[in-house]
C-alpha cells in the first residue's frame, strides 16, 4: 500500500521545471540543428541527382520564423514542451545576422529589382572548406546562368547571359569596336575594357557580403570582384564565348579570396581581370599569382 501512494506522490516543483526546461532545450537543440542543416544537405542531395536542377538563388535565405511561431504555439496548446522548445530553435536559427544584418535585410525587402542588390548567402560554417566552395560556386555560375525569382514583384528575372540588358550593352560593345565575332580574343579584349572603363571597383560593406545580378551591376555602375566577374563572364556569353569563372586562393590552401572571369578559345583558359591592380588596369591575359584556383563552368 505504502508503494503504492509513493508511486502516486506529485513530483517535486523544481524536479518538474528541471525536466521541463530539459526538455525544452533539447527540442531547441533539435530545432536550431535541424533548420541549420536539412536545407544545404537536401539542396546537395538535389544537385547529386540531377547537377542541371534549378534552385533558387534564394535557397540560403533563412525563413524559420514563422514555422517556429507555429510550432511554439501548437506545443503549447498541447502541453508539448519538447515541440516548443523545437520552435524556439527554428526561431533562433533566423536570427544569424553575420552576413546580412536583419534590418538591413527588412529595410530592403520592398524595393525594386535595380535597388535590390544585396543577396542574402547564408552558408554553415561547420561544412567541410570543400563543400562550402562548392555551393559558393554553384551559387555565383547560377546567376550568369538561371533565372532569378524576385518575390517582391513576383516576376523572373532573366539569366545573366540572357538578360534583355545584357545581351544590348554586349552587342553595343562589339559594334562600336567594330569586332567581328570570329575574333574571339578581339570580343574579349573589348570587354575587358568596357568593364574597366564602366564599372568602378568598390569593396563590399564590411559587415556583409553582397552578390549582384549582372544587369543590377550595370546599371549601378560599381561592383567588387565577383560582381564585375559575373558581369563580364554575362557579357561574353551573350557574345557566344563560353565563359568561366575562376576562384583563386592567394593568401592559403585552404580559402579563396577573388574571383574573375575567363574565355575559353581553343580549348584554353583566356583571363579577363578587370579590377585594379595598385592603381592600374589589368593587361588582358592578365592571371593574378595564387596558390590554387577551381574553376567554375557555366553550363
Amino acid at each position: 500500500m505504502t508503494e503504492a501512494v509513493e508511486a502516486n506522490s506529485p513530483i517535486h516543483p523544481v524536479k518538474k521545471v528541471a525536466i521541463i526546461g530539459g526538455k525544452l532545450a533539447v527540442g531547441g537543440l533539435i530545432g536550431y540543428a535541424a533548420a541549420k542543416t536539412i536545407p544545404p544537405l537536401f539542396w546537395m542531395g538535389v544537385k547529386k541527382m540531377n547537377p542541371y536542377a534549378h534552385v533558387g538563388l534564394r535557397k540560403y535565405t533563412p525563413r524559420h520564423t514563422a514555422i517556429g511561431q507555429a510550432t511554439i504555439l501548437a506545443g503549447g496548446l498541447m502541453q508539448n514542451p519538447v515541440m516548443m522548445g523545437i520552435g524556439g530553435g527554428l526561431v533562433a536559427s533566423d536570427s544569424d545576422n553575420s552576413v546580412l544584418r536583419k534590418q538591413e535585410w527588412n529595410r530592403n525587402k520592398s524595393k525594386s529589382p535595380s535597388d535590390f542588390n544585396m543577396t542574402r548567402y547564408n552558408v554553415p560554417n561547420w561544412l567541410p572548406s570543400k563543400i562550402r566552395w562548392q555551393i559558393l560556386s554553384d551559387f555565383l555560375a547560377e546567376m550568369v546562368t538561371k533565372p532569378t525569382y524576385n518575390a517582391q514583384k513576383k516576376e523572373w528575372i532573366p539569366a545573366g547571359r540572357e538578360h534583355p540588358e545584357v545581351i544590348e550593352i554586349a552587342r553595343k560593345i562589339a559594334r562600336q569596336n567594330v569586332l567581328d565575332g570570329h575574333n574571339k580574343i578581339a570580343v574579349l579584349k573589348a570587354i575587358q575594357r568596357w568593364v574597366q572603363d564602366n564599372v568602378r571597383y568598390v569593396y563590399d560593406p564590411r559587415w556583409l557580403d553582397t552578390f549582384s545580378h549582372p544587369y543590377i551591376t550595370l546599371r549601378k555602375g560599381v561592383e567588387d570582384c565577383d560582381g564585375q566577374a559575373m558581369l563580364a563572364a554575362s557579357l561574353g556569353e551573350a557574345l557566344g564565348i563560353p565563359m568561366v569563372l575562376v576562384l583563386v586562393g592567394q593568401k592559403d590552401n585552404k580559402n579563396y579570396n577573388h574571383i574573375l572571369s575567363a574565355g575559353i578559345v581553343d580549348k584554353k583558359l583566356v583571363p579577363i581581370e578587370t579590377i585594379p591592380l595598385q592603381g592600374e588596369r589589368a593587361k588582358f591575359g592578365y592571371m593574378p599569382p595564387h596558390i590554387h584556383k577551381k574553376i567554375i563552368p557555366l553550363i
